[in-house]
């Protein structure tokens, strides 16, 4: 792997794992603490803020495969259309509207994982990146699998492991919010099979792991590592609160993974993060996005309006914006899919091939 895909793949997993980390230790050192409500919302507070929405605000300045220049006037209507049908959903069926969000949100965290196990393996890279390792074969199903489990670990847990917590917030959104009748409910019998389903799957994957790691030694290392972000995963959505859980994780492991991959792609940072200058790559990203980060505020805060008669505590306000998210979350995951295609995260990889 050269320097500078070992240098984004360091970047961008070493936040995850130090905040996921840390909540587990907070958990375990001091139980009562994790479940404070300002703790729980403490990530969501400062994280939407630093790279939780702002890891979605440049979709607009992503080149696309075709030629290779951002997105103009059709692009901003596609994209705004997508967040209005989103909108209209949670309108017409809220109930709906969250089980779809849940769906699309697991493929885009897998989505977004897959993307750096790649990297990690074979330097799939950007333009300015050279001495590419892309040797071997990589069958189909193993991005799958990984997909799979790096998307169905941070959703399927809270839902099958807090399943009264996750009910709760569930009918509040959907009923007390969105006026649903529908009321979110797994019988006991389903809720285990899940979790089998879960574990089954999860030891699939670590025992595809521990024989790429026996099989492969230039790719241990590599393989031990995703094993053990894994299996953090798993542990961090068994035992921690899912607000909690699910604030460290998106913030700090999902959106700075994708902002880490953006720099080297988007126009306002490409040639600064390919150059190596980190810190100048991120203050031109964050100035970037910051005009967008304020329309993305003010679109929750006018959801929140729209429903403040029916709103109670803050926690509500939380449940508001996770719908305005669900609504920026489907156009951002098929700019993704753009991505994914331009840079070959899902081709077979060959000798010396180099996507940009």
């Amino acid at each position: 792997m050269s320097y500078l895909s070992a240098s984004m793949s360091l970047m961008a997993s070493v936040p995850g794992i130090l905040a996921c980390t840390a909540a587990l230790g907070l958990v375990a050192l001091a139980p009562e603490v994790a479940e404070w409500p300002a703790v729980q919302w403490a990530p969501w507070g400062v994280g939407l803020l630093v790279f939780g929405i702002p890891h979605g605000a440049l979709d607009h300045r992503i080149p696309t495969e075709s030629d290779r220049s951002p997105g103009g006037l059709g692009f901003l209507a596609g994209y705004l259309g997508a967040i209005a049908v989103v909108l209209m959903l949670w309108w017409i069926a809220p109930m709906a509207a969250l089980i779809g969000f849940l769906v699309v949100a697991a493929f885009h965290f897998g989505q977004g994982d897959l993307y750096w196990s790649r990297v990690d393996r074979f330097g799939l890279q950007v333009e300015g990146d050279d001495s590419p390792d892309h040797t071997g074969e990589w069958p189909a199903w193993r991005s799958v699998l990984l997909l799979l489990v790096r998307g169905v670990v941070p959703i399927a847990l809270p839902v099958l492991v807090f399943d009264a917590m996750f009910a709760e917030a569930a009918n509040a959104l959907t009923g007390r919010l969105f006026g649903d009748s529908a009321r979110w409910a797994i019988p006991e019998s389903i809720r285990k099979a899940g979790l089998v389903a879960v574990g089954l799957l999860v030891a699939f994957h670590l025992a595809t792991l521990a024989v790429e790691a026996w099989r492969r030694p230039d790719r241990r290392a590599v393989a031990l590592s995703e094993a053990a972000g894994s299996a953090l995963l798993v542990v961090l959505f068994s035992v921690v609160p899912p607000v909690l859980a699910m604030g460290v994780y998106f913030n700090a492991w999902h959106s700075v993974r994708h902002v880490v991959r953006l720099l080297p792609v988007a126009e306002p940072t490409r040639s600064a993060a390919r150059a190596g200058q980190w810190l100048t790559a991120l203050a031109r990203f964050h100035r970037s996005t910051l005009p967008t980060t304020l329309i993305a505020l003010a679109m929750m805060g006018g959801l929140w309006w729209f429903v403040r008669a029916r709103t109670g505590d803050v926690a509500d306000f939380g449940l508001a914006a996770l719908a305005m998210v669900s609504a920026l979350t489907l156009p951002h995951v098929i700019v993704v899919l753009g991505m994914d295609r331009m840079q070959a995260v899902w081709d077979r990889p060959r000798a010396g091939e180099v996507r940009s």
